[in-house]
């Protein structure tokens, strides 16, 4: 017993002696076949290809080798001893044609394809695997035939159609691809999902519009000859939004929304949207649009709400716009006129206080709408919290800052754990920085540097390196000074009197350290101004002389977005955006920078 005992204990040692042995084999050819030394991997491969548990691993890389070594012969063996190893694997059938075809065979080729159709089984996921196969070795007709068998011997399973139109699509046949995907939601409108998302990978690499004009020629089609199947429509918004043309999907929506009386949920949702795209204007539409509805309407508060909400956007994302600030002012007086100051509304009132002292100078109105707000009943902690830290803000344009440091402390101790106590306490940092006292806020700072909230991390990161960079034994205070006058001015919207303070940091002080920090803040202003260029050549400057410093993965981001966004330079976005990632592998945008790039190469974002 006990001998029979040691030879099976010798016998699993030879076995994965044995294994261990082919995986060191297996990796050896592999990295042969990698380096093109095909002569060297073939010898391994053939070795271990009539081992059955790893043949199947390196039949792809043995049969490539040999054909680029030219041995078609010896690859018709290998392949035709794989079909008697896995008969029920239709991969090597079709290899086996493809061999001959590679060898000059063209007529054995095409036999063996047509045998296998033939032969072909009636089972989906061999159908399935035979297209793919005929598809990876780009014999596309083929695969279409095989596909056509799959609808005949399955003509109440319409995914073959989604497979054919990939198909056409990689032939370049565009018209037979749309005809596919459209007559696929003709037989049912539940298709619709999968169609968009095949098209729309489609449609992001469609840079001659080619694919779009024609998938909008059939629709308006199918409209026109089919004026009551609402999916066309569907599809034509889809198109729309698709492709940033949202005054089209505003006017078919509208169509949409009256034929099947939705109360405009349709076009609530397209200007959701448009405000993420920042087409604000058809977004108002929208609005309008459910608003014209009458105040019954179950989106009609939603509406003037969010109305209201953009036109502060645009008014804050852009430079002082004081006659806009007006229009907003009031605006904002209907709003509450109409709805109350309550708890649905806090933040509105937030908002509507800031345009009152940071647009109109009207700290003491402003002031008391926030008083007001803090001490009505029905506040939630948290709206309260961001209306002190709102009321902070405000009496830090007023100059009253040790009342803003109150504030801010008392948000940062109430909510030590939440990022309104975070950003609070670096609010209160920076009203320390403003005024010169530079230890003090790098105390504040070295606490933030461990936040939780990555954004203030990060932002406490930045503003303490700067305090550090520009107050150590070698350097004056004056030129930190200034640059924390003109922060100051700059957050109390007061662009001109940041940029003129701003300019005379470079021109007095060149060579300091601070500049680059100086110039950054400069196309930011640049930017707001809508002077677009000037902001470009600003932010290249930084990304260009200061790599390693502290703005440069921001003024990178902030290049690619404008290339992306205004300039409308696809390609440059796309290469910024992979500079960020490979250059910046810890920057605070790698993730929205992946995303992008990803967007703009035509990957599908869930």
């Amino acid at each position: 017993m006990r001998q029979l005992i040691f030879f099976i204990y010798i016998a699993f040692l030879s076995l994965g002696s044995f294994a261990q042995t082919n995986e060191e084999s297996i990796e050896l050819a592999n990295q042969y076949y990698k380096n093109k030394e095909y002569d060297k991997s073939n010898i391994i491969y053939d070795k271990l290809i009539n081992d059955k548990n790893v043949a199947k691993t390196i039949f792809n890389n043995y049969v490539n080798s040999l054909y680029e070594t030219k041995d078609f012969k010896e690859a018709s063996k290998i392949i035709k001893k794989m079909i008697q190893l896995f008969p029920a694997t239709s991969v090597y059938e079709v290899e086996l044609g493809n061999s001959y075809i590679l060898s000059g065979n063209q007529k054995s080729g095409n036999q063996q394809f047509d045998n296998i159709l033939k032969n072909i089984k009636n089972n989906k996921s061999n159908i399935t695997e035979i297209a793919n196969s005929f598809i990876k070795i780009k014999q596309y007709e083929y695969a279409l035939r095989t596909l056509r068998i799959g609808e005949r011997m399955f003509p109440n399973d319409n995914t073959f159609n989604l497979q054919i139109a990939a198909v056409y699509q990689e032939m370049g046949k565009i018209k037979e691809m749309l005809n596919e995907y459209i007559g696929l939601i003709e037989i049912s409108n539940l298709y619709i999902n999968d169609v968009q998302n095949y098209l729309q990978n489609a449609l992001e690499n469609d840079d001659n519009k080619i694919i779009k004009n024609a998938l909008f020629d059939l629709l308006i089609a199918k409209i026109q000859s089919n004026p009551n199947e609402y999916v066309f429509s569907e599809m034509l918004i889809w198109l729309s939004i698709q492709e940033r043309e949202f005054e089209p999907a505003f006017n078919q929506s509208k169509t949409l929304d009256r034929r099947l009386k939705e109360n405009g949920n349709r076009l609530f949702n397209l200007a959701s949207v448009c405000v993420a795209n920042k087409d604000y204007a058809t977004a108002e539409k929208c609005y309008h649009y459910i608003i014209d509805k009458g105040s019954d309407n179950p989106y009609y508060f939603n509406a003037k709400y969010e109305l209201v909400n953009i036109q502060y956007l645009q008014i804050t994302t852009k430079d002082k716009d004081i006659t806009k600030a007006i229009e907003l002012k009031k605006n904002y007086e209907d709003f509450f006129h109409e709805f109350g100051k309550n708890a649905s509304t806090i933040t509105l009132i937030k908002d509507y206080a800031h345009i009152l002292a940071f647009y109109l100078d009207s700290i003491d109105l402003a002031i008391n709408e926030l008083d007001a707000t803090i001490n009505m009943g029905s506040v939630n902690q948290l709206k309260g919290a961001e209306c002190k830290v709102e009321l902070a803000d405000i009496y830090l344009v007023a100059e009253e800052l040790w009342d803003a440091v109150l504030l801010y402390s008392q948000v940062a101790s109430d909510f030590k754990n939440d990022p309104i106590g975070h950003l609070a306490k670096f609010k209160k940092a920076k009203v320390f920085f403003y005024i010169g006292e530079f230890r003090w806020a790098q105390n504040e700072l070295n606490v933030l540097k461990a936040s939780t909230s990555k954004l203030i991390s990060n932002d406490a990161m930045d503003l303490s390196i700067i305090i550090t960079d520009n107050i150590g034994e070698d350097s004056s205070m004056t030129e930190i000074s200034m640059y924390a006058r003109a922060d100051f001015l700059l957050f109390k919207n007061k662009t001109d009197l940041a940029l003129e303070t701003f300019d005379s940091i470079v021109k007095l002080y060149p060579w300091h350290s601070i500049v680059d920090e100086t110039i950054f803040k400069q196309a930011t202003i640049y930017e707001s101004k809508k002077n677009y260029n000037k902001a470009d050549s600003l932010y290249k400057y930084v990304c260009e002389m200061f790599p390693s410093d502290i703005y440069a993965d921001d003024a990178l981001y902030a290049r690619a977005l404008l290339n992306e966004t205004e300039f409308n330079n696809k390609t440059l976005a796309m290469e910024l955006y992979q500079e960020i990632i490979t250059k910046y592998p810890g920057s605070l945008f790698v993730v929205e920078a992946r995303k992008k790039f990803r967007t703009l190469r035509g990957d599908i974002i869930n």
